[in-house]
């Protein structure tokens, strides 16, 4: 199967490695979700390969226009994301979290580019991110994941990190989707 193939690559070749074999190989014959899921593990991996936000989103080639690279990886750039919280929360905070992860698109005006603009997909996506991290860290509680997101500074970044939360939540459905987390939201009480 192609997550055990993913794994394999990740643990004796790297981050790198699974991308290009990704774009190379798997994409064209797999369907977009179970690439993009793909995507969130390799991201992990990433940042734990390079320890930082910026190291880790290089290793996305640049060959292609500003909206496919967002199209294409932005799964990538959830799981980067997801393993940045991961690794440093609580020792930080929530909010302190959020403003390094997305200090290039604190500024109100990202949110008013015209939509489907490079500038506009890319400040939306990083908030989205952090709506996955909320999950990942809050052990995929919904509700307090959504408290973390209403914190935020604007009205679109809240709303794009909900449709984070509630996306990481749809993956958890998946069973083939990190298969060790809880998954709280996602189970019946009965």
């Amino acid at each position: 199967m192609l997550i055990q193939l993913i794994h394999l690559l990740l643990k004796k070749q790297g981050a790198e490695a699974a991308l290009r074999f990704i774009d190379e190989e798997a994409r064209p014959q797999i369907s977009f979700p179970l690439i993009h899921i793909i995507m969130h593990e390799i991201g992990h991996e990433a940042y734990h390969e390079t320890h930082t936000i910026k190291a880790a989103l290089s290793y996305i080639p640049r060959d292609t226009n500003a909206v496919e690279w967002i199209f294409d990886y932005y799964g990538y750039y959830h799981g980067v994301i997801e393993e940045c919280f991961k690794t440093y929360y609580p020792k930080r905070t929530f909010a302190d979290l959020s403003r390094e992860a997305c200090s290039e698109y604190l500024e109100p005006s990202f949110f008013e580019a015209p939509v489907g603009t490079y500038k506009r997909i890319i400040s939306a996506e990083c908030f989205h991110s952090i709506g996955h991290a909320a999950m990942r860290i809050f052990q995929n509680n919904v509700v307090i994941s959504l408290e973390h997101c209403a914190a935020l500074p604007h009205v679109s970044m809240q709303e794009w990190c909900y449709s984070g939360v509630f996306m990481e939540n749809a993956n958890l459905y998946f069973s083939f989707y990190e298969p060790e987390r809880p998954r709280p939201n996602t189970q019946s009480d009965d």
